[in-house]
């Protein structure tokens, strides 16, 4: 299928940020399978997944999207009514929840939207210490606890799930973690990419109306120089993630992830300074960036600690990840 022209993707983010202004949580499921974002997401990922997961961010929404990159390998199952239960926040790329002695012991947090469910995908930890021995198996809801929580942002919508669940209610699957989890990480890229692009637009606007000295603050140099640090954060993790597609090395898309924390950090360092004591307020719209940036970073292995991820393999393999954008 040919790669979709400028036009093309103009309209789909446009039809994308009309979708996200006004769909409710429980809703966007079946409103993108009606835009017909599932298909594309089949046939074309990356567009699909960048335009929409980066208009997530910009517009700083809570969706259950991201379980539909897993649901739609997941063979048959419905995209409307069923939820993933992502590992929860820590340090590994592993799968949180395990199962011994004829019980499931499931662990983690599920998405906003995800009273809609009557079946969860949980992933979970296989014998081995690698995610190729992990596999996703089917649990009906019914058989879940999930408890809201508001913690640094409550806004997200998210639940913890903390239960254990007997053998006899689990349904096993024949996805792998591994082969799900580079995909979702990229998207988590992409909404962080997203959450900075709307920070930098904010910054922007605050020292083009703001004026010290008779001019505006946008005309200092100062100034300048840190929304251009910004940028270049952002086209650096943009061309990262744009990279990541094009290979099946995890390193590649560890490396993507980090970088667009990186830019989401630095937009938050310095969007906050350039925004002054009035970005410290409630009233003011950049705490919300922040926040949901810092939250969502702690999906599938924080930006930070998969620097640390990345340095290791490549000490132990001695081995770099060639692509084609960096070859």
């Amino acid at each position: 299928m040919p790669e979709m022209s400028e036009n093309e993707l103009a309209l789909l983010r446009e039809s994308t940020r009309s979708l996200l202004d006004s769909a409710d949580p429980v809703a966007v499921p079946g409103a993108l399978a009606e835009q017909g974002w599932l298909d594309l997401l089949s046939e074309e990922p990356e567009p699909a997944c960048s335009v929409l997961f980066e208009e997530q961010g910009r517009a700083c929404a809570a969706t259950p999207a991201l379980d539909l990159v897993v649901l739609d390998a997941a063979g048959p199952v419905s995209m409307r009514t069923t939820a993933v239960v992502w590992p929860d926040f820590r340090r590994s790329l592993e799968p949180s929840s395990r199962l011994a002695d004829d019980v499931l012991t499931v662990v983690g947090v599920v998405l906003a939207g995800w009273q809609r469910a009557d079946e969860y995908l949980v992933p979970v930890a296989g014998p081995g210490a690698e995610s190729a021995d992990s596999v996703l198996v089917r649990v009906p809801a019914d058989a879940v606890t999930a408890i809201p929580f508001a913690g640094l942002d409550a806004s997200a919508g998210m639940a913890l799930v903390r239960t254990t669940v007997s053998r006899e209610a689990v349904t096993p699957t024949e996805l792998r973690w591994s082969s799900v989890l580079p995909r979702a990480q990229r998207c988590v890229g992409h909404e962080l990419v997203g959450l900075a692009a709307a920070v930098h637009t904010i910054a922007q606007e605050h020292v083009a109306q703001r004026r010290q000295f008779g001019k505006p603050l946008s005309s200092l140099q100062t100034v300048r120089h840190r929304l251009a640090d910004i940028e270049v954060a952002l086209a650096a993790a943009r061309g990262a993630l744009a990279a990541a597609w094009t290979t099946d090395d995890r390193r590649v898309t560890w490396a993507a992830k980090s970088l667009a924390w990186r830019a989401a950090a630095a937009a938050a360092r310095d969007g906050q300074q350039l925004c002054g004591a009035m970005g410290f307020t409630r009233e003011h719209q950049l705490h919300r960036f922040v926040r949901r940036a810092q939250l969502v970073d702690c999906l599938l292995g924080p930006g930070a600690w998969l620097v640390g991820t990345l340095g290791r393999d490549l000490v132990e393999t001695r081995e770099v990840p060639l692509v084609p954008a960096l070859a």
